[in-house]
C-alpha cells in the first residue's frame, strides 16, 4: 500500500497544473490523506516522504507551501486513522469519517495558499483557483475513499470467507457439486473418512452419498430435492473403500441464482457413526431390559401365587394352634410360638404382596377404580388400623379431618393403602411419647391434601429424593434400625400418581416429617375415568402397612 500511494503521489505531479510560476496544483493532498487513513502510519510516512522529496526537487516559489500543505494533508489522514482504530474499533472508515477527512484536506489546501510569497500573489491565487481546487480535493477524497472502502469491504469479506472455509474444513466433511451433479470439490476430511482419493470421489458422488448396500437414502433422493431449490438434510449411510460402514449427518444446500436456476450444491456433513452405533446399542439394551422386566414380572406373579398358598396354610394352622381350637396344647410356650409363627408368616405374606404390587406398577398394569370418598371416614378407618401399634409406643395418634371436608375422587383401596403405609412409617420412626396427626385441607381449588404429621427423627435433606425409590430405608441414612425393606413410600408415590395426584415430603432432621398426598376433589371431576375391565388382575387390593397384617 505504501508503494501504491507513493507512486500515485509522484504520478499525480507528472502532469501538473501551474497556477503561477513555481506554483503547482495537483491531487497530492487527497492521496496523502487517504494513504494515512487506509494505510496507517507506515504507509502514510512512506507516501509523505516520497511526496516531499519529489516536491522539493520540483522547486519553484510555491515549494514551501507545497511541502507544508503535504504535511498537513498527511496529518488529517493520520488523525482519521487514529479515530477509526482507537475509537470506532473498526477496520475501515465510516462515511462520516470520510466526510471529516475531505473537509480537513480541503481546509489545509486552502490554508497552504497563504504560505505563497509574495502575499498579494497568494491572495490572488486563492481567489482565482482556490474554490476549484477545494472542490477537486473534497470530491477526490470522497470518491477515491469510497472506492477504497468498497475494496476494503471486499477484502475483509474474502478474509472472513477463507477463515470460515478453513474452520468448516477442520470440523466437517464438505463437498461441492455442479448443477449437473458432478463433483467439483471434496475436502480432505471426506477423503480420509471414505478412504477414497479426491479424484475417485469426484468420479462418482454416490461413493459418499448413500453407498452402503442397505442405505435408505441415496444420491437420487437427495438430488431430487436440491435440484428443485430446496435444502435437504438427514443421515446418509456409506461404505468406505475398505468395505466398512460410516454414517454422515448431512445438509445439502443448493445455491439458487436470481433467475431461479440452481448453479451448484454444497454438501456439509458430520461423522455420526459412533453416535448411531451407540443409539443402536441403547435400543438393543432397552429391548433386552424390557424383555427381562417382563420375565421378572411373570416370575414374581407365579412365585407370589406359589408362596402365598402355603403361607395361608401356615397362618391358618398357626392361628388354630394359638387359639387351641381342638384342645389345650399343654404348655403356654407353645401358644406363644404359634403366635410368633402366625406373625412371621403374615409379615412374609405382606412383603410378597408389596413386591407383587411393585412389579405391577413398574409394568404399568395398575389402574384405578375411582369413586367418591369421604375423607373423615377414610381417616377414621386408617388410624384405627394402626392404633394398636401406636399404643404400644405410647404415641398419641389422632385424625383431624373435619366432617365438612369435601370428598375426594380416587380408588378407595389405594387411598387406604397409602394412608396406612404413611401412618405405619410415622409410628416406626417416632419415639415413645410422640405425636402423629392425620389432617386434610383444600389446595388449589380443585385438590385436597391428606397429610401425615409426625414428631419423629426426620429425614436428612439430601435423602428426601432417595427414600422415594424402592428398597431404600430411612434407617440406612440415619443409623436407625427398623423392620421393613423400604417399599412403603415408593408404593404411596406411585399409587398417588395412578390416581391423578402426587406425594410430597417435607422434613426437619430431629423435629419430624410431613408427607402430603394431593388428590382430586370429587366435585371437580366432570368426566370421571372408567376403570379397566381387568380390575381383578391389575388393581392393587386394600392393604395394611408394609410388615403388618392386611385387613
Amino acid at each position: 500500500m505504501a508503494v501504491l500511494f507513493a507512486g500515485s503521489v509522484i504520478y499525480s505531479t507528472a502532469f501538473p497544473v501551474q497556477l503561477a510560476p513555481g506554483v503547482i496544483a495537483d491531487a497530492r493532498g487527497a492521496l496523502l490523506t487517504l494513504a494515512n487513513l487506509y494505510g496507517g502510519p507506515v504507509a502514510g510516512a512512506a507516501t509523505l516522504l516520497a511526496s516531499e522529496i519529489h516536491r522539493a526537487t520540483l522547486g519553484g516559489s510555491g515549494v514551501y507551501a507545497g511541502l507544508i500543505g503535504n504535511a498537513l494533508a498527511a496529518g488529517v489522514g493520520l488523525a482519521g486513522w487514529w479515530w477509526v482504530t482507537d475509537r470506532q474499533q473498526a477496520r475501515r472508515p465510516r462515511v462520516l469519517t470520510l466526510l471529516a477527512c475531505a473537509l480537513g484536506v480541503t481546509t489545509t489546501t486552502l490554508l497552504s495558499f497563504l504560505l505563497i510569497r509574495p502575499f498579494g500573489q497568494a491572495l490572488d491565487l486563492l481567489g482565482e483557483a482556490g474554490p476549484a481546487l477545494a472542490i477537486v480535493q473534497f470530491v477526490s477524497v470522497l470518491v477515491l475513499g469510497g472506492l477504497l472502502r468498497v475494496e476494503f469491504d471486499a477484502r475483509e469479506t474474502r478474509r472472513q470467507l477463507r477463515f470460515q472455509q478453513a474452520a468448516l474444513d477442520a470440523h466437517a466433511h464438505v463437498a461441492r457439486l455442479t448443477a449437473e451433479g458432478d463433483v467439483a470439490h471434496v475436502n480432505a476430511n471426506l477423503c480420509r473418512l471414505s478412504g477414497y482419493a479426491a479424484a475417485e470421489l469426484a468420479a462418482d458422488p454416490r461413493r459418499f452419498l448413500g453407498s452402503a448396500p442397505d442405505a435408505v437414502t441415496g444420491f437420487d433422493t437427495i438430488w431430487d430435492t436440491v435440484r428443485n431449490g430446496e435444502t435437504w438434510n438427514g443421515e446418509i449411510c456409506n461404505q468406505d473403500a475398505k468395505g466398512g460402514r460410516y454414517v454422515l449427518e448431512a445438509t445439502a444446500v443448493p445455491f439458487v441464482a436470481p433467475n431461479g436456476r440452481v448453479e451448484h450444491v454444497v454438501v456439509i456433513a458430520t461423522n455420526v457413526t459412533a453416535r448411531v452405533a451407540t443409539a443402536q446399542e441403547l435400543f438393543e439394551a432397552k429391548r433386552a431390559a424390557e424383555s427381562a422386566n417382563r420375565s421378572k414380572s411373570e416370575f414374581l406373579a407365579n412365585m407370589s401365587h406359589e408362596l402365598r398358598t402355603p403361607l395361608n396354610a401356615i397362618m391358618g394352622f398357626a392361628d388354630i394352634l394359638r387359639q387351641e381350637v381342638f384342645g389345650p396344647l399343654g404348655n403356654t410356650r407353645y401358644r406363644a410360638y404359634a403366635g410368633d409363627i402366625n406373625e412371621a408368616a403374615r409379615y412374609l405374606y405382606n412383603l410378597i404382596n408389596d413386591i407383587l404390587d411393585i412389579s405391577r406398577i413398574e409394568a404399568g398394569s395398575v389402574t384405578a377404580a375411582p369413586e367418591t370418598l369421604q375423607p373423615p371416614e377414610i381417616a377414621e378407618t386408617c388410624t384405627r388400623m394402626v392404633e394398636q401399634r401406636a399404643q404400644r409406643k405410647a404415641i398419641r395418634l389422632c385424625a383431624q379431618v373435619p366432617p365438612e371436608t369435601p370428598p375426594i375422587y380416587a380408588d378407595g383401596s389405594h387411598v387406604k393403602q397409602m394412608l396406612t403405609n404413611l401412618l405405619t412409617n410415622a409410628v416406626k420412626y417416632t419415639d415413645t411419647g410422640g405425636e402423629i396427626r392425620l389432617t386434610a385441607e383444600v389446595a388449589d381449588g380443585d385438590r385436597l391434601v391428606l397429610a401425615v404429621h409426625d414428631t419423629g427423627h426426620g429425614i436428612p435433606p439430601d435423602k428426601l429424593e432417595e427414600i422415594q425409590e424402592p428398597f431404600v430405608q430411612i434407617h440406612r441414612t440415619t443409623g436407625q434400625t427398623s423392620e421393613g425393606v423400604g417399599l412403603g413410600l415408593f408404593l404411596v408415590k406411585k399409587l398417588a400418581e395412578v390416581n391423578g395426584g402426587r406425594m410430597d415430603i417435607a422434613s426437619t432432621l430431629g423435629a419430624g416429617t410431613v408427607v402430603r398426598i394431593t388428590l382430586p376433589r370429587a366435585e371437580t371431576q366432570r368426566d370421571p375415568p372408567v376403570a379397566s375391565q381387568n380390575d381383578g388382575m391389575s388393581r392393587i387390593s386394600a392393604a395394611g402397612p408394609s410388615g403388618s397384617p392386611r385387613p
